[in-house]
């Protein structure tokens, strides 16, 4: 199945009518593992991460629902966790805001059963090195895009009344860099300079 936009309405209509077929419905935002929810506004708000209900810690290293995201196609699975088998299929979809905004996340439809063959948990099924990956470029080891963004909207969610500075800045003429002298020594200039931001910013930072 491929990613469908929804609206508002649709997608409460959808949660309603497929929650009749399945033991949990929910929506949640695959790069950040939250579940999100439509408040009377309209709009999405996050709740609890959605590995949670799996008692893991973290990401789940087989994540269907951020396979799905990724691939913007629908993704299978089968966890067991206490005792309990649940088969989940994960669909990407697409949320129309009344504002015009777009909002990409993935419906996660679940059924539960009891599980005859009980096996290791989930929770001991997750990895570290994964979820590091998830969060921090190869090269340079700094959080990337996704990270950032993850840190900086829970620090403000956390801290409401506190003023930030965000500051931003970029190599200029990169692109010659790579030309005259290649890729390895551009690559080797951005390693120096993540290492000249770690040096310089502290973890408050």
């Amino acid at each position: 199945m491929k990613n469908t936009e929804y609206s508002i309405q649709e997608v409460r209509h959808l949660l309603e009518s497929m929650g009749q077929l399945y033991d949990m419905v929910r929506i949640v935002d695959a790069e950040e593992c939250r579940v999100l929810s439509i408040n009377d506004s309209g709009c999405p708000v996050y709740g609890n991460e959605c590995f949670s209900v799996w008692g893991a810690s973290q990401r789940c290293a087989n994540c269907s629902s951020y396979q799905a995201y990724l691939t913007n196609t629908s993704r299978n699975k089968t966890e067991r966790y206490q005792g309990n088998c649940f088969s989940i299929q994960s669909v990407p979809i697409t949320i129309r805001q009344d504002s015009g905004s777009i909002v990409s996340c993935v419906m996660e439809m679940i059924n539960i059963a009891r599980d005859p063959e009980p096996s290791t948990d989930i929770s001991d099924t997750v990895t570290v090195d994964y979820e590091y990956l998830l969060n921090h470029d190869e090269m340079t080891h700094l959080y990337n895009a996704h990270a950032l963004n993850k840190h900086i909207r829970m620090t403000m969610e956390a801290h409401p009344d506190t003023t930030y500075l965000i500051l931003s800045g970029s190599i200029s003429n990169f692109r010659l860099i790579n030309s005259l002298f290649g890729r390895e020594k551009g690559n080797e200039l951005l390693i120096g300079f993540a290492d000249v931001l770690r040096r310089n910013c502290s973890d408050r930072s």
